[in-house]
């Protein structure tokens, strides 16, 4: 299939309004919803601030509501819920549990996908991968995670039908990984590492891990191909920034990015100098991200990244 060609309106401005001009009806045809989160490191309650009551974090009920508006406003089908990473630690609630009750959570909330952050990893790698295997409702993604041989930990894509396309979805995680969480979780009980996150050759490895799950999810039939990262920008080792990660290959339309705890939406140019649309929603839900893909026009632009929750939200 022919990859369709995504330009990219991005939006200069935050918008606090959730008013967008097409019918449910319309939306439904032709618009496909990304909503994305990252870094919630156990944030689970809405907070505000004690001086000035202003919400400071939307909380996983506010996830859930402004879903459930985005899928009446646009169809159920069309709208698309995944989360970047490092959601199971940060809090009593996932240490006590592991990270169990958390992803508890995100099956309530509806998540379709996420990628591991570093601190997925954070209770064992046995423990997420019983999470991702036999708690998770939803696929855990990662491109560049492996054993030795090379052989995949997690599958590196899937596909999403939404709007009339397949969207295809690939995860990527830092490999900062090793040293981020603890190095043991990696390694036998001799020391001697037992997985790779393609780190090697000042990035190439995870370059070619990324490039190849494209290739494979474009073959597969993807009208479009959204990276979901857990790289980060700032303070991020620079051969394995998401934006380094744009530069050295191509075939991605939009990557969402984690890890650094950074909020931005910017255009970075791939290896074929070709637009790249990158966004990040910060930490803790103080932010929730909104992508939306028109396959009519073949157009992606941020509607709204709210950084307070509208009057129709809980409170």
């Amino acid at each position: 299939m022919k990859r369709k060609s995504l330009s990219l309106l991005l939006a200069l401005a935050m918008v606090f309004s959730l008013a967008i001009p097409v019918s449910a009806a319309e939306a439904a045809d032709t618009q496909i919803v990304i909503l994305h989160t990252n870094d919630v490191h156990c944030g689970i309650d809405q907070t505000t601030d004690e001086e000035t009551g202003a919400v400071t974090n939307i909380g996983y009920a506010g996830v859930a509501a402004y879903k459930a508006e985005m899928e009446a406003q646009y169809g159920a089908d069309n709208v698309i819920l995944v989360d970047g990473g490092d959601a199971i630690q940060g809090g009593p609630i996932g240490t006590l549990s592991k990270g169990s009750y958390i992803v508890d959570i995100m099956n309530q909330v509806g998540y379709d996908l996420a990628v591991p952050g570093n601190h997925e990893f954070d209770y064992g790698m046995d423990n997420f991968l019983d999470l991702a295997e036999n708690r998770a409702e939803y696929p855990y993604l990662c491109a560049n995670l492996t054993d030795l041989e090379g052989n995949p930990i997690l599958d590196a894509y899937t596909l999403v039908e939404a709007g009339g396309v397949t969207v295809a979805f690939v995860g990527i995680d830092t490999p900062e990984s090793f040293t981020k969480s603890t190095p043991t979780y990696f390694q036998d009980e001799n020391g001697n590492y037992i997985y790779s996150f393609s780190q090697g050759n000042d990035g190439q490895d995870l370059y070619d891990a990324v490039q190849s799950a494209v290739d494979d999810a474009t073959a597969a039939g993807a009208d479009y191909v959204v990276a979901v990262g857990h790289l980060g920008i700032e303070g991020s080792t620079e051969e394995w920034k998401s934006t380094s990660v744009i530069a050295n290959t191509t075939g991605i339309d939009v990557f969402i990015d984690g890890h650094s705890h950074e909020a931005y939406d910017q255009v970075v140019q791939n290896a074929d100098g070709e637009d790249v649309y990158l966004a990040q929603t910060g930490t803790k839900l103080a932010n929730i991200g909104k992508i939306v893909i028109d396959t009519a026009t073949g157009e992606a632009a941020t509607q709204s990244r709210t950084l307070t929750p509208p009057p129709s939200w809980p409170r």
